[in-house]
């Protein structure tokens, strides 16, 4: 978001710029419909807080789904059914709960995920709780990274090749959509982050997505516009796999 409203401040810097981020759900519904901690859990209402935060000048506003399908724009019956998709399927109070529940296991299956787990246990991983957060410091294995990275990438080739769900279908085109490869290959974990590229590039079920950080992702026949998230960076010297989605 602060790269967009870079980019409009640039190209119309005299113009009274406000930016409103629709999603499903932002803060208030999301607490309204649940629970604050359950807002507060929403990839969408931290990365707005952190809009906010470090573009404290800017007029913004998160707005649900919900919201705008509370505006009576018109009153027919096309409207109506309009409402009622959003309230049934894009803001549904069940995606709060499932968003907050699924770990890995749902995504690729409990055998493959557990084989998964077990290779973590080559790079000191250990994970008890499927549902806590997978964080690799990238400093603590920097006495030989070539070895973390080829460990890493045997990792999540588990994933990867046997995971429930994976959409091995040979793709046209690659999808990739990351802006900015060269500027991690140019940091001192420069290895790590060429050996995801290099991952990236071997499968046609995997594309890199992202803006200053990248996210690894794989196609799935579940999820098929956006895929799942096997691994993304927390700027050059982290990566993280989220055990909850």
């Amino acid at each position: 978001m602060e790269k967009y409203l870079y980019g409009l401040q640039k190209k119309c810097p005299k113009a009274d710029i406000a930016i409103t981020y629709l999603t499903p759900f932002n803060k208030d519904r999301a607490k309204a419909m649940k629970s604050a901690e359950v807002a507060q859990s929403l990839p969408t209402v931290r990365e707005f807080r952190q809009f906010t935060e470090s573009c404290s000048s800017a007029r913004a506003r998160h707005v649900s789904w919900l919201d705008l399908a509370e505006v009576p724009i018109v009153e027919n019956a096309l409207w109506e059914q309009h409402r009622e998709y959003v309230r049934e399927h894009i803001s549904s109070d069940s995606l709060l709960d499932e968003s907050r529940g699924r770990t890995l296991e749902r995504f690729f299956g409990q055998r493959p995920t557990l084989q998964f787990r077990e290779a973590l246990r080559s790079l000191d991983i250990k994970v008890d709780d499927p549902g806590i957060d997978i964080n690799f410091e990238l400093e603590r294995y920097e006495d030989d990274l070539q070895a973390f990275a080829g460990k890493l990438v045997k990792a999540l080739e588990i994933l990867v090749c046997d995971g429930d769900g994976v959409s091995r279908e040979p793709k046209s085109t690659k999808r990739n959509a990351f802006d900015n490869p060269g500027g991690f290959k140019s940091f001192p974990y420069s290895k790590v982050h060429s050996a995801l590229f290099d991952l990236a590039d071997r499968y046609d079920c995997l594309w890199l997505e992202g803006k200053q950080d990248y996210a690894v992702r794989v196609a799935h026949d579940r999820y098929k516009s956006s895929g799942v998230s096997l691994i993304r960076s927390v700027g050059t010297s982290a990566l993280l796999i989220k055990g909850r989605r």
